[in-house]
């Protein structure tokens, strides 16, 4: 009965201590609703967490955004060397497996309407490109050169090589460019733009994986092409795409619009063994108060 009574005080201290802890943490986040008996507020109503939730998300998007998850970390992050091999290694592999088309593939990224307005754009630059090519060619020169050898390769009679000399065949070869150059600049876009169209024709029902295949392109350039597009564009512009992309204000608006229960599950998750920790200390220091004054009072 003495060994009863003496430990009464130790026991009951570590009971008031587990019991206080456990209230002061279950009272970080209940009630989650202000309480009012006849109009008057209960204190302590709502928990601290709900009560100051927007401070909260405010403190901790600034944590994140400054100091754990920077503008500068994700640069480091995309310019890591997973980041630009792993998207080198699916770009190539897509090329080498797609067995779709080329206007197929285009189908995905603009409408029948807006393919054929840009596939006759096309058409109509490389026809220009050519046929401007075409009359900047001296055609009398090129045919005069042409002529000359065709006839002292072609021509071994002497008479007849007398009377074609090389002032006769320029004269032929000149007019002959002239009626050319006249014929393209008239005719010669319609030609071209037809040659050009069955081209584009031809290309466009090509499979991808074909085209990849019958290039023999190097996948190591590849690899490298395509990693060194990635990184430049991400140096070069990320700044300008990170601008608008403010850490601090996605992680406080995140925690704003959390559920005050989700938020406290969240918060538990993380902390739930520190937690239990500190209600099973104040459990342990009320024990050892109790039996502290105990040895006071003996």
């Amino acid at each position: 009965m003495e060994v009863l009574k003496i430990l009464s005080g130790p026991i009951l201290g570590a009971f008031i201590g587990f019991g206080t802890n456990y209230l002061a943490i279950k009272m970080l986040f209940h009630p989650y609703k202000k309480i009012k008996i006849a109009g008057i507020a209960l204190p302590f109503t709502p928990g601290i967490i709900p009560k100051r939730k927007s401070q909260i998300a405010k403190s901790v998007g600034e944590v994140v955004g400054n100091e754990l998850f920077t503008k500068k970390d994700i640069q480091n992050f995309l310019l890591s060397e997973q980041i630009p091999k792993k998207l080198s290694d699916n770009f190539v592999h897509s090329l080498k497996n797609n067995d779709n088309n080329i206007k197929e593939n285009l189908d995905f990224l603009v409408n029948e309407e807006r393919y054929m307005l840009l596939k006759d754009k096309v058409k109509d630059i490389i026809t220009l490109k050519l046929q401007n090519a075409i009359l900047d060619i001296d055609l009398g020169e090129v045919i005069t050169k042409e002529a000359e050898l065709i006839v002292k390769e072609k021509v071994t009679n002497p008479l007849i090589k007398m009377f074609l000399s090389d002032n006769l065949i320029s004269s032929f070869s000149v007019s002959i460019a002239n009626n050319i150059e006249n014929f393209i600049q008239k005719d010669g876009r319609d030609i071209i733009g037809n040659i050009i169209e069955n081209e584009i024709n031809n290309l466009e029902n090509t499979k991808i994986s074909t085209i990849f295949e019958k290039t023999s392109l190097d996948e190591d350039k590849m690899y490298m092409l395509v990693s060194k597009i990635y990184k430049n564009l991400i140096i070069e512009e990320s700044d300008k795409f990170l601008e608008g992309f403010n850490i601090a204000e996605i992680v406080e608006e995140k925690i704003n619009n959390m559920d005050l229960y989700e938020l406290e599950k969240m918060i538990l998750k993380i902390m739930k063994k520190e937690l239990n920790a500190v209600v099973s200390l104040g459990g342990i220091l009320g024990f050892l108060i109790g039996l502290f004054n105990i040895l006071v009072v003996l």
